[in-house]
């Protein structure tokens, strides 16, 4: 039966935008509707994905280990398929995330070589990403931050505790864990894929940093507050 954990994903999409969507502003446009659903999938496959570490971390057992493991490829094909079928080419690097995710999680399946020390790297990794689906939620629903003052002075403290709250678990966390990562690991593609996925998250905190500053603490920022 753990073939129905990759039907999990194209269903909530279904249902999403079937009920889910009818129910936001009309002043939403369908391509933020769509972002709105996606992002959605996303935070359910994020907090389920830690819930099912976590029994697979502390039970030890080796169906909660399918499941988390399963859970999660699931999501990560669906997600990839959705992003080439439907040619978004601003999140082909997100392929790049996906392709090395798929490779961690196998690694767990099929490895019984230090996998618990994977599966907390993982925790970590998916704990960091919690606050981005409601600073995105927000931003997406933000028609006009002049007509809404109060969602668009909400975004601006929520991103500072995104920045925060990733910094904390990405890159100090996430990072101490890589310190040992070549010499408990016995796979080289792996270890490999880790460190391209923490690169590739200082280079994210940096972007998002920039662009706090351009947008509320410039004079440009400033003016627009």
């Amino acid at each position: 039966m753990y073939w129905v954990l990759f039907t999990i994903w194209p269903l909530l999409n279904y249902l999403l935008n079937k009920e889910y969507c009818q129910n936001l502003d009309s002043s939403i446009s369908i391509e933020n509707k769509n972002k709105i659903v996606r992002n959605l999938i996303s935070a359910v496959h994020s907090i389920g994905c830690v819930v099912n570490l976590i029994f697979a971390y502390y039970t030890s057992l080796e169906s909660w280990r399918i499941i988390a493991v399963l859970y999660s490829m699931g999501y990560f094909i669906w997600d990839s398929y959705l992003i080439i079928i439907l040619n978004y080419v601003s999140e082909f690097p997100y392929l790049i995330h996906h392709c090395i995710s798929l490779h961690i999680f196998e690694y767990v399946l099929f490895n019984n070589y230090n996998t618990s020390f994977v599966l907390l790297l993982i925790l970590y990794g998916e704990l960091s990403n919690f606050p981005n689906y409601l600073v995105y939620h927000k931003i997406k629903k933000q028609v006009d931050k002049n007509d809404n003052i109060l969602l668009y002075t909400s975004i601006k403290y929520w991103k500072h505790i995104q920045i925060l709250w990733f910094v904390f678990f990405r890159i100090i966390v996430y990072g101490r864990y890589l310190t040992t990562l070549y010499t408990l690991v016995d796979s080289y593609v792996l270890s490999i894929g880790c460190y391209t996925l923490y690169i590739m998250g200082i280079y994210w905190t940096y972007g998002q940093i920039k662009s706090l500053c351009k947008e509320y603490y410039s004079n440009q920022g400033l003016k627009n507050e």
